[in-house]
């Protein structure tokens, strides 16, 4: 079994959504069979830094301090030593051990990462006293990597480890005493102070102990960006730098990519710099990140982080990301210089005891990583397929309303806690029993015995690629799957066609899921499948997908938006690390009518993940001076540009008020990308709206940045044409001449908004003449065309 420990979650260093990844794609057997290249030009060398080659992060001190992240000698023991498929113990394995804790709140309720509720100083003592626990964490690693260097005859091997500097959060009035001494971290001299005093308690608290097997190498800077612009911070870290450098210790920073400040790390003291890539953290992630931080590293004199999540034995995506660090590192000469190793608390733990060979694998990998021996051929065919990949299309369904079977809710679980946004929020299996999954229950179904799913995607869709319906499967928790799944279209709601009957795919890693590759039209996507022979079946996400393609900005609509005034989320204006021009703000880049024509220029409006707050969104508001009574047309046009840290969110909410105040949610669509590389949430109503006020509200996908260039309301264009009808016979819609079913679908559409008509024939559709297109009109329509 996989665990899942998604400890790096913090407003700046997250690690799960703060920066943008890219994977270099790898054809297998295209390759000879040789050993990577030795070049590691500009990297930080192991021989400029004692000899370390591998340096694990151990993270510790979970929530409240909680003992599951506790290591022992059985946990460390496969990290002290490599042991193989046999058991039997081979080699050393990681020779440097960096202690740091899991980003999560201290005893307190303080977190122990910069936020606006810092840890005191009894957080502080209490991640202290956990690391030195007896028999645990700093202890058991000293016994573990004595048995390894006993077991193989190394009788001077000692492993080095660094403790880490936690953070004072300037301004911090209430921290408390410690040491025996009260701090106030709104005076630069105390926060320099409990980085000194830091620095003695671990010296003081390792000599005590006797490890034997240890050497205490240095100390890390826990936060991963630097605020550039502060001079109070500069003084501060430069201070702390100095004295650790003083005590003849080494200092260490990881910044996570593009960080603020990473590319001056010698200016604040530190002795070595690594850099993240964070490939393994964003589902956008594009191809080139992991060799990008390799040529970053190579320029400015640093070396790179290896970065593994549970979530690789539930996505073959992710596993295959983790295998591209490895591939592409080795390829670019990353493998041969100083090497770091993020995992989520005891990941590779997990792997080494792992009975999925595909898992432990992962472990035989990254030893032979860690020991400069991997080889093109060790990971050329080790690339998973996966039956749920969505790789090059846009996932419409995102956001989108459905129907389904009642859920089960008779639980503590958190499945339980139905939002009715399951099936499509684009989360997938991250835990067993989470809110991603909506649980069907044998005794809970539809008339006929069966549980169904009905996506409405809001509008036809012509160009639809393909269906994937995400389910689990756990015997002992009662949890089975359907012997089949069919899946149904429509366009209109009501008459629906089967588009395939399909079985199940069960993949080598992940979840086992339901799929169709095949091009179809319909706005209603429906899945029926019967019960298990279990009491429940699963399900977290059903996604509709079609290719990307160009955009139609406006088209048919005129826009009334342009040069309105506007209140937006407040735009990200830090010059401090470059002047870029996207940072100029004038106010008027959401309605000024320019569309983005490059990535970081003057159009654009920053929305930054870091400045939202717990429940807020990103917003924008356009206020069109007057109410008007004919509003059809909500588009935004979003940046996408990963390897500068922009992607887009899922979804945009529009909304709409006449007061400013009172809001109406007309619907939530899903963010398109297009083969410009631009985004956009395209909304056409059937029914006029009313409104002087429109709100779009939305939430970044996994990303520091969303770029917004504009957003416009806009209404349907009238042609002299459209004006007055032409010549008709009512009831013939399509304007053929002669009545047929097409007449009716026709009218459908046209109701649903899904179809575009000319004033004839929505005159023709209007068979009572009331001005709309009803429920009369259709029964009117079948009955002309059955005669």
């Amino acid at each position: 079994m996989c665990y899942h420990y998604f400890v790096k979650v913090g407003v700046y260093n997250l690690k799960k959504y703060v920066c943008l990844l890219l994977i270099i794609l790898f054809v297998a057997g295209t390759l000879p069979v040789a050993s990577f290249p030795a070049s590691a030009k500009g990297l930080v060398m192991p021989s400029d830094f004692g000899g370390i080659q591998n340096v694990m992060l151990m993270y510790t001190f979970g929530n409240q301090g909680a003992v599951s992240s506790r290591h022992t000698v059985e946990t460390l023991l496969p990290y002290a030593g490599y042991y193989g498929t046999d058991g039997k113990l081979k080699d050393t394995f990681y020779d440097a051990f960096l202690l740091l804790p899991c980003v999560s709140t201290g005893p307190s309720g303080g977190t122990m990462y910069l936020s606006k509720n810092p840890a005191v100083s009894s957080d502080w003592q209490a991640y202290i006293d956990d690391i030195f626990a007896r028999g645990y964490n700093l202890e058991a690693l000293n016994t573990a990597v004595g048995q390894v260097k006993k077991e193989l005859g190394k009788k001077d091997y000692k492993v080095k480890v660094f403790f880490t500097l936690i953070y004072p959060t300037e301004g911090q009035t209430n921290f408390g005493s410690i040491g025996g001494k009260t701090y106030d971290f709104s005076k630069t001299e105390d926060r320099i102070a409990i980085c000194k005093w830091q620095v003695e308690n671990y010296i003081k608290l390792f000599e005590n102990g006797n490890y034997e097997n240890l050497e205490l190498y240095g100390f890390y800077w826990f936060e991963e960006f630097i605020n550039t612009s502060s001079n109070t911070e500069k003084k501060l870290l430069t201070a702390a730098t100095d004295y650790i450098r003083g005590k003849g210790y080494k200092s260490v920073w990881i910044p996570y990519y593009m960080a603020q400040g990473w590319n001056r790390w010698k200016e604040y003291g530190f002795d070595i710099a690594c850099l993240q890539p964070n490939y393994m953290f964003n589902a956008n992630a594009e191809k080139e990140r992991v060799k990008n931080a390799v040529d970053y590293a190579k320029q400015y004199g640093m070396c790179n982080e290896v970065e593994i999540s549970g979530k690789i034995c539930d996505s073959t995506d992710y596993y295959n990301r983790y295998l591209t660090y490895l591939k592409d590192f080795a390829a670019n000469g990353a493998m041969n210089a100083v090497k770091m190793y993020y995992q989520d608390v005891r990941f590779f733990y997990e792997c080494f005891k792992s009975q999925i060979p595909e898992i432990r694998l992962i472990y035989d990998l990254t030893y032979k990583y860690a020991k400069g021996t991997l080889k093109e051929s060790d990971v050329a065919d080790k690339y998973i397929d996966s039956i749920n990949e969505m790789d090059g299309l846009n996932i419409i369904s995102y956001g989108c309303s459905y129907t389904a079977t009642k859920a089960y809710t008779n639980s503590t679980n958190g499945y339980a806690d139905i939002s009715g946004k399951e099936l499509t929020d684009g989360a997938y299996y991250t835990s067993s029993y989470g809110t991603e999954w909506h649980a069907f229950h044998r005794n809970i179904t539809e008339k006929d015995g069966r549980h169904q799913v009905t996506v409405d995607l809001g509008s036809v869709y012509t160009d639809l690629e393909k269906i994937y319906m995400e389910f689990r499967e756990d015997i002992g928790a009662s949890i089975g799957l359907p012997e089949y799944v069919e899946f149904y279209i429509s366009d209109d709601g009501i008459d629906y066609t089967l588009l395939k009957k399909v079985n199940l795919s069960k993949a080598i890693i992940g979840c086992p899921g339901a799929v169709i590759n095949q091009k179809f039209s319909a706005r209603y996507v429906k899945a029926v499948f019967p019960t298990s022979a279990k009491s429940f079946v699963f399900v977290s996400e059903l996604a509709v997908g079609q290719k990307i393609r160009s955009h139609a900005w406006g088209e048919g609509y005129e826009i009334i938006s342009t040069g309105c005034k506007y209140d937006a989320f407040t735009p990200y204006t830090n010059t401090a690390e470059w002047d870029a021009p996207y940072m100029k703000i004038d106010g008027k880049e959401l309605t000024d009518g320019i569309l983005a024509s490059s990535p970081l220029g003057t159009e654009w409006h920053d929305m930054h993940a870091s400045m939202l707050e717990k429940g807020e969104k990103f917003f924008i508001t356009v206020d069109l001076g007057k109410i008007r009574d004919d509003l059809s047309y909500f588009d935004i046009q979003f940046g996408y540009a990963l390897e500068s840290g922009i992607s887009k969110p899922n979804t945009v909410t529009y909304s709409v008020s006449e007061d400013g105040v009172n809001f109406t949610e007309v619907g939530t669509v899903a963010v398109i990308l297009s083969k410009e590389k631009y985004a956009y949430a395209t909304m056409k109503t059937a029914e006029k709206l009313k409104a002087r006020y429109v709100k779009a509200e939305f939430l970044p996908d996994n990303s520091i940045h969303n770029f917004v260039s504009e957003m416009v309301v806009g209404v349907s264009e009238q042609t002299e044409e459209e004006e007055k009808p032409g010549e008709y016979i009512t009831g013939d819609v399509n304007l053929s001449g002669k009545y047929e079913i097409a007449d009716y679908l026709a009218a459908r559409r046209i109701a649903s908004g899904t179809l575009q008509a000319s004033v004839t024939a929505f005159a023709a559709a209007d068979t009572d003449k009331d001005g709309k297109i009803s429920q009369k009109d259709f029964d009117t329509i079948k009955e002309l065309v059955l005669k």
